[in-house]
């Protein structure tokens, strides 16, 4: 968890670095003990809140506020 207020900024700095190994891992996949190549395939999933806040949208009660 991450203390403090929660807006598109701080949560940029803070997801960086999962940001990072996720954008690795989706274009190396995994290789297992066997030799065997993985491919990845990402999903974004969250709660409203999360979702509003990591791809900057506006709050709950503004005009648009529906991600989708």
């Amino acid at each position: 968890l991450y203390p403090g207020i929660e807006n598109y900024e701080i949560l940029k700095v803070c997801l960086a670095p999962l940001i990072q190994d996720l954008v690795t891992l989706k274009a190396n996949g995994i290789i297992d003990t066997f030799g065997k190549h993985w491919k990845i395939e990402l999903y974004f999933s969250s709660d409203w809140k999360f979702l509003a806040i990591s791809l900057g949208f506006n709050a709950a009660n503004s005009t648009f506020f529906c991600p989708w």
